[in-house]
């Protein structure tokens, strides 16, 4: 009975840790794919400063843009039909006093590194990345109308990446 209890104990133990294994790994890519947006987001501006908050939130601006990445906006998933792996990271731009989604960066992991495969310029806000299907909330009104920043006035779509650009039953209308 004791070893019994003893081997119920140590598989407990070894699948516990195989689990943060895992979530560790999970941030180490996560990490380095914010790195990543926050140095494209630096290289639209003359004279960035990168700055971290206390929530993990990284802003990127100069006296006239401001660009925000949240950790919590990195989706991982299978994008490409080509890779295994992807991950899809948001770069959100201030518009007084609105956030709204201005770039998705689609990164591929090669040779242990990730790398920019694809950039989207598209106010979508990403809800969810499976089985190379994209979803996301879109605007019903154009930028130009006062009802763009209604947070009620929004569509679910999906969207699949195919030779580069993202294809579906809505159009993408920021940098189509």
């Amino acid at each position: 009975m004791k070893n019994t209890n003893y081997l119920l104990a140590l598989m407990i133990i070894l699948l516990s840790c195989a689990g943060n294994d895992k979530k560790t790994v999970s941030r180490e890519l996560e990490k380095q794919a914010t790195d990543i947006a926050a140095d494209f987001a630096n290289k639209k501006l003359i004279q960035g400063k990168i700055t971290v908050n206390t929530d993990g939130k990284i802003y990127v601006g100069d006296s006239s843009n401001c660009y925000i990445i949240n950790p919590a906006s990195v989706f991982v998933g299978r994008i490409d039909k080509n890779s295994s792996i992807d991950l899809m990271v948001t770069v959100d731009t201030l518009q007084e006093p609105y956030v709204v989604p201005m770039y998705h960066l689609i990164l591929n992991k090669e040779k242990d590194e990730l790398a920019i495969m694809h950039v989207i310029k598209s106010d979508m806000r990403v809800l969810g990345i499976k089985s190379r299907i994209i979803t996301a909330e879109i605007p019903t009104h154009t930028p130009d109308s006062p009802l763009y920043f209604c947070s009620a006035c929004t569509d679910t779509v999906e969207y699949q990446l195919i030779n580069g650009k993202l294809v579906g039953d809505e159009p993408v209308r920021i940098g189509d």
